[in-house]
């Protein structure tokens, strides 16, 4: 089994003094897309792709009880240029969709909430083939990927990782049973099969108490950066055998508390989520050659609050500015209420955020908006 441990970076005390360093600057420029009533203006899932002419998209999953679907955007139009349907049930049916990777119009990656199989589809919807992951090539029983805006489908050459969140109820384990929890699954695209990376959490994650072993992961040229919810630093590996350890942790926050002692309470933990401070997920930035960390920050809640939706679009968070050395080189606190961290791209001209977070007055039921974050050296 792999250790995360091997090799650190600076010191805690030199990151989180940084003063007069590279921040991000919110723009005036909003981007803006118009939408009927049967879309959506926040989703689970969206991506950027590049076509191979280097005209640039924004793709967007629709997802309701009656839609399925993936809406393709202009970036250059701003117009809605392509719809790609997606049945859930039937001989083309995938169930609703999680995420999805698109490599060329006739060739995208998708995967739902309920099935153990990537299905790759064309424009239309057609299923072209499948590739089943239900079981490891050892044998071993899967679970469902977790594809998100946490966590999209990577590719190591012709293999396809998914991440896998740790099976079993958190409440009941020990950190020796979350160390035995593997969280990449690698799928073949070629052999089509699938194989448990030995790859956990960090081996100390529970040191101090318990916290949810949710994580977010992307991959940057030829690494993969993983951050978890409830630890402040990056774990980086080419291999998934060897890691090094690099400081990312928020000025707003030292760490995030252990579990109530009562979780198993809904209300509680809600509560908790609300006013603890933990790290969201990871955007790299291939034009500037950075990383985005979003965090959200905890607030205190009153016993009127709505905490379902506090959870869901949190009100105050910040992000952290990583360079392409792991080095934390700056952190921008947002204005609260204002932006929908969890919908955010990047782009040639920069970081966008979705304006349309439901407490923000400005926001507006048939647009898509996002606002740039310019990167200022």
């Amino acid at each position: 089994m792999s250790s995360l441990y091997l090799s650190c970076s600076t010191s805690d005390s030199q990151n989180k003094t940084l003063e007069n360093l590279p921040i991000l600057n919110i723009s005036n420029q909003i981007l803006t897309f118009e939408i009927d009533s049967n879309v959506i203006n926040r989703t689970k899932f969206l991506y950027t792709y590049t076509d191979e002419n280097g005209k640039e998209y924004l793709a967007y999953a629709n997802v309701t009880n009656k839609r399925n679907e993936i809406l393709v955007f202009s970036l250059d139009s701003k117009e809605l240029v392509k719809i790609i349907p997606i049945d859930i049930e039937g001989p083309n049916g995938v169930g609703f969709i999680r995420g999805f990777y698109i490599k060329d119009w006739n060739t995208i990656y998708v995967t739902s909430h309920s099935t153990l199989y990537i299905a790759i589809i064309n424009q239309y919807g057609e299923i072209k083939r499948k590739i089943d992951y239900s079981r490891t090539k050892d044998n071993q029983n899967t679970s469902p990927a977790i594809v998100d805006y946490h966590n999209p489908i990577l590719f190591d050459r012709h293999k396809i990782l998914l991440p896998i969140l740790p099976d079993g109820n958190w409440t009941y384990m020990t950190q020796e049973d979350l160390n035995k929890k593997y969280i990449c699954l690698q799928v073949d695209t070629i052999k089509k099969e699938a194989a448990y990376l030995s790859f956990t959490l960090p081996k100390d994650y529970w040191l101090e108490g318990k916290k949810d072993p949710i994580f977010s992961r992307i991959k940057a040229k030829d690494k993969f950066v993983y951050s978890f919810l409830g630890d402040n630093y990056l774990y980086v590996t080419q291999d998934h055998n060897k890691f090094d350890k690099y400081f990312a942790g928020s000025q707003f926050f030292e760490k995030m508390k252990p579990y109530p002692k009562n979780k198993g309470d809904v209300i509680d933990y809600m509560k908790y989520m609300c006013e603890n401070s933990y790290y969201d997920y990871l955007i790299y930035d291939e034009y500037r050659e950075v990383f985005y960390r979003f965090v959200n920050l905890g607030i205190e809640v009153t016993s009127k609050a709505n905490l379902e939706k506090l959870v869901s679009y949190p009100p105050l968070a910040s992000i952290i500015i990583i360079d392409k050395n792991f080095k934390k080189i700056g952190e921008l606190k947002l204005p609260q209420n204002k932006f929908l961290i969890s919908n955010a791209f990047v782009a040639k001209e920069g970081l966008y955020i979705s304006n349309n977070h439901p407490e923000n007055p400005e926001m507006q039921d048939d647009k898509l908006s996002f606002t740039l974050f310019k990167f200022r050296n």
